[in-house]
């Protein structure tokens, strides 16, 4: 559809266009779960946590390192055309999403574009840098907007523990209506990291318990009543990748 569309409109940055009129109301109840998280870290890891719920063929992720962050996507369906639209449409909504949260004071230090396809023209890079006023990063690997780690910890504004706990409720009781067990939550987020080439820290136990909200036993013991381990779902997801 959005090729046909971009061919159509005779606009190459059709998926732009799409993803800058979006923010977290396209997220439906994950959007306004995030908006009322305590602080932007907190929020885009629930946005990632509960994704599966939008979004099968493909993963948005958190990357740290040092003193940057990167919310990126990646997009692990085989064979998906215009990939490069889809991938324009996401970075446009992450970035609308991270100035909602982070405040009047957010900026983007860096944009990394996907590249587009081999037969495809150069992009012409003019509405890119209207909408994002920074940096760009052309033919990245990794779709993806960066910005100084120390806004993960920011406050938000519109910060509500009871909406929040409300909210996650509403969500979890969506997931459970769909089969989906703490085992098979943990497998999902494992194939997300592996699949984007995180370090091995990233599949850690603890790394993992964490964006659960949990400590590292307490998630052992739950996926040992669901009749695995930690361990057994990170060798079992390897192997089918």
């Amino acid at each position: 559809l959005l090729i046909h569309c971009a061919a159509a409109t005779q606009c190459p940055h059709f998926g732009l266009e799409l993803g800058r009129r979006s923010g977290l109301e396209t997220l439906g109840l994950l959007g306004k779960l995030a908006a009322v998280a305590p602080d932007l870290g907190t929020a885009l890891r629930a946005i990632i946590l509960y994704s599966h719920l939008h979004d099968r063929g493909a993963v948005p992720l958190l990357w740290e390192r040092a003193d940057q962050a990167r919310l990126g996507y990646v997009i692990h369906w085989p064979d998906v055309p215009g990939t490069h639209q889809l991938y324009d449409g996401v970075l446009a909504l992450f970035f609308n999403i991270l100035k909602t949260l982070g405040g009047p004071d957010w900026k983007a230090t860096e944009v990394a574009l996907h590249p587009v396809p081999n037969r495809a023209p150069d992009r012409d890079l003019t509405p890119y840098r209207a909408l994002f006023r920074t940096r760009l990063r052309v033919g990245s690997q990794r779709a993806a907007v960066a910005f100084p780690a120390t806004c993960l910890s920011r406050p938000l504004a519109g910060a509500d523990a009871a909406a929040y706990v409300r909210i996650l409720r509403e969500i979890e009781a969506l997931a459970s209506l769909r089969g989906i067990g703490l085992h098979e939550r943990v497998r999902r987020v494992l194939r997300r990291v592996l699949i984007a080439g995180d370090p091995a820290s990233g599949t850690s136990l603890e790394r993992m318990a964490a964006l659960f909200g949990m400590h590292p036993r307490t998630l052992n013991r739950r996926l040992q009543a669901e009749g695995t381990s930690f361990r057994a779902l990170l060798e079992e997801t390897r192997y089918r990748i």
